[in-house]
């Protein structure tokens, strides 16, 4: 039997299936990825709606920016809301969820 490199987790094993996913796309697809990740992007943040409200409500700037840290922080991240504006958020991470794992995908 080979040795292991580290522990193997249900969380590593799907990072790296994603990352690595995410990688052939790119370049088979090339730019159109671009568009392919912002429609996953798009398909997310309406599934994180639904989770987080059944009213369907239309949400401030500042219950969005707390939905994205409550979702990060719940995932294994570090992120704090260092401000919110009308048109944009600005957060602090100190830990990625998903640790070194994404430099596999830097795209």
């Amino acid at each position: 039997m080979a040795l292991k490199k580290g522990q193997l987790t249900g969380h590593l094993f799907l990072a790296k299936l994603i990352t690595k996913y995410a990688m052939i796309h790119q370049k088979t697809v090339g730019p159109v990825a671009e568009e392919y990740i912002k429609q996953i992007g798009i398909r997310t943040g309406e599934w994180m709606e639904d989770f987080y409200s059944d009213k369907h409500e239309k949400w401030t700037v500042e219950e969005y920016a707390e939905v994205i840290i409550d979702l990060k922080n719940s995932i294994g991240g570090h992120f704090e809301i260092v401000s919110v504006h009308p048109d944009h958020v600005v957060v602090s991470a100190t830990q990625c969820p998903f640790g070194d794992v994404v430099q596999d995908a830097p795209h």
